[in-house]
């Protein structure tokens, strides 16, 4: 029973590294975008 519940321990914790890996990529992804867009609106200002 106590390796059951080692084997679900070790899934669930695999599972919240990969939402939260996958959640920075977007993170990361949504910045490069914003950047890129505010470097566009700077340039074009001057």
């Amino acid at each position: 029973m106590n390796k059951f519940y080692k084997w679900i321990k070790t899934i669930v914790v695999a599972m919240i590294n990969i939402c939260l890996l996958c959640g920075a990529a977007h993170l990361f992804d949504w910045l490069g975008f914003a950047t890129q867009r505010i470097k566009q609106f700077v340039l074009n200002r001057f």
